[in-house]
């Protein structure tokens, strides 16, 4: 009987509803048969559902979407720009959410807790993760802290497929790699012990790429000979598409220490990855190392004073970069969204305002406070869908702007697609900013007094109280413009300092291309050397080319060799203390091809051979930080206490190299050698053009292979090219911030005019009493306008306390600028203070052209 009651009870609850939406659609159409035509299906649609579950609900929301959609019919220019607002800020966000998801997106592992990478630190010098020696890996192993520790290293490699040798990136790893992660081989085997045996059959592991790119994923591949560096490998195995790349690795082979390695404790050039043992946490496997690493100190100090054992989560250094990356950028975009958010807010505020009296008559017609913010916030939820529709398009072109900036720091590039995750991502996204904006709507209505409805005109429902809140609102959003405006100007300050900033030599005109010899065929360092001089005599010949060279690693690569510095007419210096220097093997005129040019005495040159003596030239730098207040010019050094001591002969000027910037963040100086005296396998080539060095690409690839066809050309660009790799992440952040950073003080200068717009409207009585009595123009117009400029103050001095701390998140990508700049401080504050100058000054102005008369008369 109770439940019949109350069934009956929201029955006519539901009828009145109807009886007074009638009421109100015949008010606005015209006419009561317009008013039936319109709610003919609704009630229908009542009366079945009624039926059915014995309440209105599916109607309610059914007819809740039809009112919406109608409203929003009424308004497009509102419609129009809270759509376009949210396409902005969500596009933005979904386009950021698909480069967050590739980079970071877990690990296919089993049991990643407890897959570890082990690299080395040193607290003198303050690097960290750099590579670690044989004998340290062979004591960590020992350690009983894990159950496998792999050492690899990259080892590009030269495959010959149907009669043409290809470059492809490798690994060389101890058998121990496939335990440590936990995937193994999908085809075939993973290696084994037989495969490190002395006398080993030569065997390789293919990744899934290079097994589907060079191989068309054949199964029969497995045990298939191919010529790897002129020399017969079995391919044992095939990796499954989700083991992790660890740098572009494509192909796999043993790893086999020499005897020297097993003993050289100064070089470093492995890196670790691991799986800790049973029983033994992440924190105790550091302890551990860390004892051992301070015994080896105390054992060897001479290479190992300040050096420790670094051990991170597999998955945490794989993803280091592109977290740092992406951190920043999802912060960028979220303000981008809040700011939408506030302005759209602060417009639906001023359109609650304006819907004041419809809202009170449907009070008095008898609906609820819950009706009516149920049905705002229904409007709101389709606006903010629209949006999230309208997202896709910019989405779609953000995406395809990130993944075209392939980088390291943002792995699997091809999995930043838009495909349904990020749709779904779009419309959880929509849906929440639809509610978070219906916030304002349906606060407002709690405050609707019935009352209201008898006065001409529903201001005083808003009163100062909304004003607040909208005010409060621009400032929040000057606040997050100006973080955003901060953070931009860092990257593009940096950008362009990367770019503008002389880097020691000419790019323009400058063709590259980099050759791996293979050790089978070129194994006699002087076989090398005589390689690359016949390269290039030959290229010198080419028309067009003006000057043809080689170097081992170009200027901004992130590879690099060093060596420690020692003085023999100078006392000996403690293990730390010793000064460390990249080092670089040049064949050919290679400073006058770059056009570096000669600080004091001589460019190395032909004379400098295999049997004269020991030389080097180094950079400006190095001179006078070693040598102050001398000359440099005929004085010694040597690599170590017992190397044989090199004589500098010239002095160059300085050479910025890319690893300064992206991973040391100091000044390191450069000494290069002759290739003849120290050559190497892999060298890049440097051709310099009389006009536009695109053309000399084919050419001199073709002189490489009528030196030795099996020798491959690869990685083949311009230096304007591989500079602009070099600073690849600082330059998609500085885009992306640069466009967040435009829309965002666009949205501000917009919030700005609509607060204005708004307190000028209110204040139309007020102004024409004003100058009634007397008031200039100008100050109204001052009055108007400082009000704006007050809120924007306010929000830039928030602005400022925020960046101040925000913007040391940017601190890794910075070059040439402190993340606490002044300049870029006070500039981005006085644009965001321009702006809202201008967005105030144009409703100000309209204040002040308010007739007097025709106000009072109005109000």
């Amino acid at each position: 009987m109770a439940d019949w009651i109350g069934k009956k009870q929201r029955n006519e609850d539901l009828d009145d509803e109807i009886a007074a939406h009638m009421a109100m659609a015949e008010r606005d159409l015209g006419s009561r048969a317009a008013a039936r035509r319109e709610f003919g299906n609704e009630a229908l649609i009542k009366e079945v559902t009624r039926s059915m579950w014995g309440f209105g609900w599916l109607d309610r929301f059914w007819q809740d979407i039809r009112y919406g959609a109608r409203a929003l019919r009424k308004s497009p220019g509102f419609t129009a720009v809270v759509v376009l607002t949210l396409a902005l800020g969500i596009g933005a966000n979904s386009a950021i959410y698909s480069a967050m998801r590739a980079a970071l997106a877990p690990l296919s592992i089993p049991r990643p807790d407890r897959a570890v990478m082990v690299s080395s630190e040193d607290l003198q010098r303050g690097w960290k993760q750099f590579p670690v020696s044989v004998p340290d890996y062979q004591e960590w192993k020992a350690s009983g802290v894990f159950s496998g520790l792999a050492a690899f290293d990259e080892d590009n490699r030269n495959l010959r497929l149907n009669d043409r040798a290809e470059r492809v990136s490798g690994i060389r790893t101890t058998r121990e790699l496939f335990d440590s992660i936990g995937v193994h081989a999908r085809l075939g085997r993973d290696f084994s012990a037989a495969d490190y045996q002395p006398g080993a059959p030569p065997v390789a592991i293919l990744s899934d790429a290079l097994w589907r790119a060079r191989f068309a994923g054949d199964p029969t591949v497995i045990n298939r000979s191919v010529v790897i560096d002129g020399a017969p490998y079995t391919i044992v195995g095939v990796l499954p598409r989700n083991f992790p790349k660890i740098g572009k690795d494509l192909l796999y082979t043993p790893l086999v220490f020499s005897a020297e390695q097993l003993s050289d404790r100064s070089s470093r050039h492995f890196a670790l990855v691991g799986r800790l043992a049973d029983g033994v946490s992440l924190e105790a496997a550091r302890a551990r190392l860390t004892e051992i690493s301070i015994r080896i100190e105390k054992q060897f100090p001479a290479p190992n004073t300040g050096v420790r054992a670094e051990v991170d989560l597999f998955q945490d250094a794989y993803q280091q970069d592109a977290r740092e990356l992406t951190t920043v950028l999802v912060g960028a975009v979220g303000f981008v969204l809040l700011i939408a958010c506030a302005n759209i807010a602060s417009l639906v505020l001023a359109r609650g305002s304006a819907r004041a009296r419809e809202m009170t008559i449907r009070s008095a017609l008898g609906a609820g406070t819950w009706r009516l913010s149920r049905q705002l916030l229904t409007e709101n939820l389709l606006l903010a869908l629209l949006g999230g529709a309208a997202a896709i398009a910019p989405a779609w072109v953000a995406i395809q702007f990130i993944a075209g900036f392939k980088m390291d720091e943002m792995p699997n590039p091809e999995n930043i697609v838009l495909d349904w995750r990020v749709l779904v991502f779009n419309l959880v996204l929509s849906l929440a900013t639809g509610i978070l904006v219906g916030l304002a709507p349906a606060w407002q209505v709690r405050r609707l007094r019935v009352a209201d409805a008898l006065k001409a005109t529903g201001r005083s429902l808003s009163g100062s109280l909304h004003q607040r809140l909208r005010s409060a609102l621009v400032v929040a959003e000057v606040a997050l413009t100006l973080v955003l405006l901060v953070g931009a100007g860092l990257m593009i300050h940096t950008f362009v300092r990367l770019r503008a900033a002389y880097p020691g030599y000419e790019a323009a005109n400058l063709m590259t291309m980099r050759v791996a010899l293979s050790d089978r065929q070129y194994g006699d360092p002087q076989r090398q050397a005589a390689f690359f001089a016949e390269v290039l005599n030959r290229a010198r010949a080419l028309p067009e080319v003006t000057s043809a060279a080689a170097i081992d690693e170009l200027p901004e690569t992130d590879t690099i060799h060093a060596t420690g510095l020692y003085f023999p007419d100078r006392a000996e210096v403690r293990p730390e203390d010793v000064p460390v220097v990249f080092t670089n093997s040049v064949s050919g005129p290679y400073f006058e091809t770059m056009r570096i040019p000669l600080v004091r005495g001589r460019y190395l040159s032909d004379v400098d051979v295999k049997t004269s003596p020991l030389v080097a030239v180094i950079d400006d730098w190095t001179a006078k930080r070693y040598w102050p207040n001398q000359d440099p010019v005929g004085r010694f050094f040597s690599s170590g206490r017992k190397s044989p001591l090199v004589r500098v002969v010239g002095v160059v000027g300085n050479v910025e190299p890319g690893i300064v910037v992206t991973v040391l963040k100091g000044r390191t100086g450069q000494a290069y050698y002759p290739a003849a005296q120290r050559p190497r396998p892999a060298m890049a080539l440097v051709v310099r053009a009389a006009g536009d060095p695109a053309p000399l690409a084919a050419a001199v690839s073709d002189v490489v292979r009528q030196v030795d066809r099996d020798q491959p050309v690869y990685d083949v660009r311009t230096m304007d090219a591989v500079r602009a790799a070099g600073s690849a992440p600082q330059q998609l952040t500085s885009f992306l911030l640069a466009g967040f950073a435009v829309v965002a003080l666009l949205l501000a200068a917009i919030g700005i005019y609509g607060v204005m717009a708004y307190s000028v409207g209110r204040r139309t009585r007020e102004f024409g009493l004003r100058m009634s009595l007397g008031a200039q123009p100008g100050n109204i117009l001052k009055m108007v306008a400082g009000s704006g400029l007050r809120l924007a103050g306010i929000g830039i001095g928030l602005g400022l306390l925020g960046a101040f701390g925000l913007t040391r998140a940017l601190d890794s990508l910075l070059y040439g600028v402190r993340a606490t700049d002044p300049a870029t401080f006070g500039m981005a504050a006085a644009m965001l203070a321009l702006a809202a100058l201008v967005a105030g000054y144009v409703p100000a102005r309209r204040a002040t052209r308010i007739d007097p008369v025709v106000a009072l008369k109005d109000e």
